[in-house]
């Protein structure tokens, strides 16, 4: 009896023994193909990334587009700047990028594996004031009336005023262009243009014909504004009638006087007072929005 049971327990320990052998094998070498299977991945693979901003600390942009091709995959950043596409087969793929005030980017991709791909997207420059204006001078001395084109623009940039690297002008008409100076106040450009530099024998010629502003970042964003025209070159100018030629006047007390002019459009006056120290004009103060129906000034200073 002893030798039975003896025989029936090694016979369970090596029956015991191959069973686990043979499950040992199964988990090695378990397939995977049932779709229901949780380990199951089929070959697909995954393409995540960040879009960020151009310069450190690389800031998350959340809300931007992606799109994978060939696919038309599609996907949107989250408040991390986090996007994500999976179940994909391995491949070649082309990824592109873009955001709401940044410049658009791409890259192609060789999905052999799961992937991470992040983006840095330049913020793009804008225009946020921009001002053409043509001006009539009309002097005692010199005698001949100047006329002359003045470009102001304000421009800013998502990266800060400081990424901005240049603001010119283009008028194609002309096959002209210019770079516009900084002004005093960051983000401010300027330029003056008279007829000369222009190559024009009079700005008349320039109406109808669009001019066009560019602001262009560091990284080389490039933006254009949309045309401008000038509607009109004023002829009709207002004659000053006191102080004139070499009158004297008390400089704490200078009444100007001048006879208007037939405008026929809503304007305004300005006084534009300067000193002349050794042959250097500098602007002391501006009077701006005189109404029209004014037909002098009084100037009190100390």
């Amino acid at each position: 009896m002893r030798k039975i049971f003896s025989f029936m327990n090694n016979l369970f320990r090596l029956t015991l023994l191959i069973t686990l052998i043979a499950l040992a094998g199964c988990w090695t070498n378990a397939p995977h193909d049932n779709p229901l299977d949780p380990v199951n991945h089929g070959g697909l693979m995954e393409l995540n990334g960040q879009v960020l901003t151009y310069y450190p600390p690389h800031n998350p942009i959340a809300g931007a587009m992606l799109l994978l091709q060939p696919g038309n995959g599609l996907s949107r950043t989250g408040e991390d700047g986090s996007y994500r596409f999976s179940g994909l087969s391995p491949g070649q793929y082309t990824l592109f990028c873009q955001a709401e005030g940044y410049a658009k980017d791409s890259v192609k991709v060789d999905l052999k594996s799961d992937l991470q791909q992040n983006f840095y997207l330049d913020g793009l420059p804008y225009f946020q004031d921009v001002q053409v204006s043509s001006h009539h001078i009309s002097r005692w001395f010199p005698t001949e009336d100047v006329y002359y084109l003045e470009i102001n623009v304000r421009v800013n940039d998502r990266d800060g005023v400081g990424d901005i690297k240049s603001v010119y002008c283009e008028i194609p008409f002309l096959a002209h262009r210019d770079t516009l100076a900084p002004g005093f106040n960051a983000g401010e450009f300027r330029k003056t243009l008279f007829e000369a530099d222009l190559g024009v024998n009079s700005l008349h010629q320039l109406i109808g014909h669009p001019i066009f502003l560019k602001v262009e970042d560091e990284p080389g964003a490039l933006i254009t504004s949309d045309p401008l025209y000038l509607a009109r070159i004023i002829e009709a100018a207002p004659t000053l009638v006191s102080p004139i030629e070499l009158e004297i006047v008390p400089a704490d007390s200078i009444l100007f006087r001048w006879q208007a002019a037939a405008i026929s459009f809503d304007h305004t006056f300005t006084i534009d007072l300067f000193a002349i120290n050794a042959g250097v004009a500098t602007n002391v103060i501006t009077i701006a929005n005189i109404p029209a129906s004014r037909s002098d000034w009084l100037y009190r200073s100390t």
